[in-house]
């Protein structure tokens, strides 16, 4: 998705790139942010389990 806003900003569909931020980005987020406090914890062996 990146590659399409930077270099091909006109054929944007600003509905997909509105759902991908109201309703992907923030699951990933959510999961990000749990192998974030894993690695913060010092648990690197679960680190990348869901």
């Amino acid at each position: 998705m990146r590659d399409l806003i930077a270099h091909h900003y006109f054929s944007i569909d600003a509905q997909i790139v509105w759902e991908a931020a109201t309703q992907h980005v923030p699951g990933i987020l959510g999961h990000a942010k749990r192998i974030r406090d894993r690695f913060d914890s010092g648990d690197e062996s679960s680190a990348a389990s869901p």
